[in-house]
Formats: structure tokens, sequence, C-alpha cells
């Protein structure tokens, strides 16, 4: 038998919660051995990094392929890695470790923990979250005004000092949020009142609030600004936020301060799309990316597959290839050519403007007797190997050879022509000397 190793942050979950009828159960996971000879033995129970409506363990098979120590003499550093971790609903996991454990209590187990992990810890009051606006946003992104305390950077959800915008640099970037009144910023400052643990760019969109990715210390204090946010109303508008469930909504914000206005611009997490002064979290025709790190804004771009060239994603400019060696990729007008024969594009390249047939592929392309082009299926063979168009004045002799009319090398004889070298004209010839 071992002892059951459950994290400290689920440890205070159990701890807290206030059902007297769950008493028993959770003092019984909290002194809890389990047999590591059984088929179905799991053990480090912790709340799941990327779904705090779940739990999450390591199953025997992990636990061999990691092989860490003993609990007591430290473990593993993967052995709380969500990569390697297994999720799964909170009345399973107690069904598993406690199989007779009644269907009453597994559904207050599991509606417990839901609220709980929802607030995970002492819930946090409403003025505990600051909202700032303006100059102050820029001031609480700097990497200056970030705590040090309990920081938490291995599976941290979002680690608030691996921010991309937490540097001296990136200070002359954030006019998008001091100027623009739809935008301000909570805050949740340490127990020393002076450095952040945690900030989230908060918008105001048509009489709504909504709140944006949220960067912590660590886990704990992401899910109480979380929590606190959701208890002001506030909306999630970020999938990568910690507690589910996470809904779309496709929003747009008119800006005070738009891409003409400001010559630079952060890293947006969401509403990331800008177009004039409309900013929104889904592409629009015309509008910039605005997800670069260096001030700038992008656009979603494709190249020609032949020279490079850039542009603007599902211009009209870019064709894609449906025919010959370079079939599926992608060129500019510059590179390849339209085809009203094949009604398809052609890669310049292996392109030919024939006499009749306009431009055709070059596999296809048929010289013919005259010094002019078709495409092979409009030629017709002549009895010397050269061809004809099919439109040419082609005509046949008594063995089937074709010929173009007024050629030296055939004689009409009887409304039928013959061919001046062969024996069929030698017969015939043969035959009207005799008559």
């Amino acid at each position: 038998m071992t002892k059951l190793i459950i994290s400290e942050e689920l440890t205070s979950i159990l701890k807290k919660q206030g059902d007297k009828t769950l008493e028993p159960i959770v003092n019984q996971l909290l002194d809890m051995e389990v047999d590591e000879n059984k088929k179905d033995y799991i053990n480090y129970i912790s709340v799941a990094v990327d779904n705090s409506a779940k739990l999450s363990y390591l199953t025997k098979a992990k636990i061999a392929a990691l092989n860490p120590p003993s609990f007591w003499e430290g473990e593993d550093t993967r052995t709380w890695d969500k990569d390697y971790r297994i999720m799964a609903k909170p009345g399973k996991v107690l069904k598993q470790l406690i199989p007779d454990v009644s269907d009453v209590i597994l559904e207050k187990f599991a509606s417990m923990y839901k609220n709980e992990s929802m607030i995970c810890g002492e819930c946090l009051n409403e003025k505990d979250v600051v909202i700032v606006k303006g100059e102050n946003i820029r001031k609480y992104y700097s990497e200056e005004y970030y705590s040090t305390i309990n920081c938490q950077e291995n599976d941290n959800n979002s680690y608030l000092h691996e921010s991309c915008m937490r540097h001296e640099e990136a200070q002359e970037y954030f006019g998008i949020y001091t100027k623009n009144s739809c935008v301000s910023m909570a805050i949740l400052f340490d127990e020393y009142g002076e450095s952040i643990s945690c900030r989230c760019i908060l918008w105001a969109i048509n009489g709504k609030n909504y709140y944006d990715r949220i960067y912590a210390v660590n886990n704990e204090v992401n899910r109480h600004m979380q929590a606190c946010l959701e208890k002001l109303g506030y909306i999630n508008i970020s999938e990568k936020n910690i507690i589910s469930p996470y809904n779309y909504f496709s929003l747009r914000v008119q800006l005070d301060y738009g891409k003409d206005d400001l010559d630079h611009f952060p890293y947006l997490d969401t509403m990331y799309w800008l177009n004039g002064r409309i900013l929104s979290n889904e592409q629009t025709t015309g509008a910039v990316q605005l997800q670069d790190t260096d001030g700038s804004w992008s656009r979603n771009t494709e190249s020609c597959d032949n020279c490079g060239e850039e542009f603007e994603e599902g211009s009209d400019s870019l064709h894609t290839i449906r025919i010959g060696s370079h079939r599926h990729e992608n060129m500019c007008e510059d590179c390849c050519g339209w085809s009203d024969y094949h009604s398809a594009y052609i890669a310049d390249s292996e392109s030919v403007e024939t006499d009749y047939d306009g431009l055709i592929h070059d596999n296809y392309v048929q010289p013919l007797h005259d010094g002019k082009t078709c495409h092979e299926d409009n030629a017709v063979e002549l009895y010397n190997g050269e061809f004809a168009h099919e439109d040419d004045d082609i005509l046949k002799d008594v063995d089937g050879n074709r010929f173009i009319s007024g050629d030296s090398q055939f004689e009409e004889i009887e409304g039928e022509y013959y061919n001046i070298n062969s024996i069929a004209y030698d017969n015939i010839q043969q035959r009207l000397e005799e008559v």
C-alpha cells in the first residue's frame, strides 16, 4: 500500500468545503492509502490544468513510465505535468478510489467540486479586483510592477512573467488601450499592495462587459481573478482562460483611435482584427492583424509559389493551377494564365498560345504542316506524318490516307483520289488504258 498523494490545490478545496455529509469521504481521501498492485491503481490527484471542472491523475502505467521516487523523497518534475496526466470528471475519480461510495455522495461530491474549483481557495471579494484605465494600463503592463511572490512557472496557464508585452520597449505600443474609452484592465495586487499578481484586459461592447485572457503568477490567482470577474458580470471571450465552459462571441467594437490614428500596437490576444477604427475577434475584408510583438501590424498574406510575391489572403490576384506539373500551386497573374480550352489556370512556363485553341498546356500542343499550332485533339495526322487542323480542307484517298487539298502527290480519277506513287494508282491507270 502507498499513500494517496493529493496536490496542495486540491487539498485546499477539500478542506474548506462546508458540507457536513461530505466530511467523512473527504477525510477518507486525505488519509487514504491505495494498493499500487491493483490494475486500476491511480495516484497523484489534482485539479486539471486545462479544465478546472475535472480532476487529473496518473494511472499505474503512467507512474511506471515516469518512475517517480516516493512522494516524501521528492517527485519527478513531470509528475504534475499536464502532458502526462489523465483528466476525468470528479465523480468518476472518486468512484475509482472508493468503489462503494453511494450515488448520493457521488453527486454531492461532484457538485461541491464544481462550485469550489470555480473559486479555488478563499474567494476574493469584488473590491479586491482593481479596474484601471488610461495610462495605468501602460503602467501595469510593465514587468517592473509584476509580483515575484508564489510564482508558478511550470504548467502555468498564462504566466504573467512570460507575457510578450512586459518589456520596456513595448511601453510605447499601448495607445489602443490607453486612448480608447471601451478598454480597461482588471488587476490584482499581491499581499504588499504594490506589485500585481494578475492582469486582464476588459472590453465594453454594446452595453456588455467582456474579459480577455488572464495572465497571473500562478493558476490559483488566475482562477481567483476569473471567479471575481464572473461575479462582477463580465463575460469570458478567451478560450485560453482556465474555467470552463468558454462560449464563442462574434464581437465588433467602434474605437475612438484606430489604425490611422496610432503609430504602434501591442500584441492583442482575442480582439486582434483591426479595420480602420473597428476592432473585432473575426477577420473582415481589409482588416489588419494585431499579433506582432514589435509594435507593428500585419496582414494575413499568401505568396505566389513561383515568384514569391505576397498578396493579401483571399486576393483575386492569386490563382490555383489545375493542370500540369504545377497542379495545386498558387500563382499570381504574372506567372500564370487562364485557358478557355482547359477551363483552368496554367503556369506560364508550361503554356503555349496556339493559333487555333488559344492558351493550352504545352503537353497538348500539336505543330501543324503550315507552321501553326493547335490542341492535339483537334489535329489530324496526314499520310506523310505531318498534321493539319481538323477544319482544314482535308481529303482522303482510296487507301484511307489523308492529305491536304491541292497536294500534287494525289490525283483525282473518276471522283476518287489516288496517291500517284501507290499500287492503287498504277492499277487504275492500267485499267483506264485498257478501256
